[in-house]
């Protein structure tokens, strides 16, 4: 399968501090690094361990016509199972070369697209559901992000995200601290941890309601993960 984009623009992308900026570019660069440098599977071909939970009720708002969203889907271990929900897939990564691996895994994804989140080249109202997995801990423009993803959401629509905290068997491991619960991993891989209530309350700044909030654990080897998941639903335009 090709990549590319979706042929159609995003709002621009709000001006950023300069040095969250660099930071996000650092970031971006280095996980396709790690994606072209890395033998064989990075995550390997597991779904994430919270997301067979929540595929039945994230399948209430899903109709043949839907169209869903994996963003920063990597190699695309989830691609096989949301496939299984009703709507049209798309997947969507900055990097070129986890894309590529992704292609692998992408019998019946309708397109695989590469875009950074904090200016997603979808239209506004697109997406009926949105899987953001192991994702937002990685953004130091995580609010930004959100907002795009609440623009491209449809009115009803589902974001399906986990949030780690302090407890995930990663936090804080061989990771040097940059601000309060924030860390750089090798000096390049950026990583946040947030407690249950911090998550929520930017969701809801940002404007989802909370439909259900879930502490999930599972194994990944040789860490245990665990996290706060959210499903949430945009409910309103934006502008209101």
């Amino acid at each position: 399968m090709a990549v590319g984009d979706s042929g159609v623009r995003g709002r621009p992308a709000a001006r950023a501090d300069t040095r969250r900026s660099r930071l996000s570019g650092r970031n971006a660069r280095a996980w396709d690094r790690l994606y072209r440098d890395t033998e064989g599977s990075v995550w390997g071909k597991v779904p994430v361990g919270f997301l067979e939970r929540f595929l039945e009720q994230a399948g209430e708002v899903l109709e043949p016509e839907s169209l869903l969203l994996d963003i920063a889907c990597g190699e695309g271990r989830n691609l096989e199972m949301l496939g299984r929900l009703p709507g049209d897939l798309i997947a969507c990564d900055y990097s070129l070369h986890g894309l590529a691996r992704a292609a692998a895994a992408a019998d019946g994804v309708a397109g695989l697209v590469r875009c950074v989140l904090e200016n997603l080249p979808m239209r506004d109202h697109r997406f009926a559901f949105i899987l953001a997995s192991d994702i937002l801990e990685t953004l130091p423009d995580l609010e930004e992000s959100l907002t795009e993803i609440h623009r491209v959401l449809e009115v009803g629509g589902y974001l399906l995200a986990n949030v780690p905290d302090l407890d995930d068997g990663i936090a804080g491991t061989d990771m040097e601290p940059i601000r309060p619960h924030e860390y750089l991993y090798r000096e390049r891989f950026y990583y946040r941890f947030m407690e249950a209530g911090e998550a929520r309350g930017l969701f809801e700044r940002v404007g989802f309601a909370i439909r259900r909030q879930d502490r999930c654990s599972w194994i990944e080897q040789p860490h245990r993960h665990t996290s706060t998941v959210f499903l949430v639903q945009r409910t309103r335009p934006a502008s209101e």
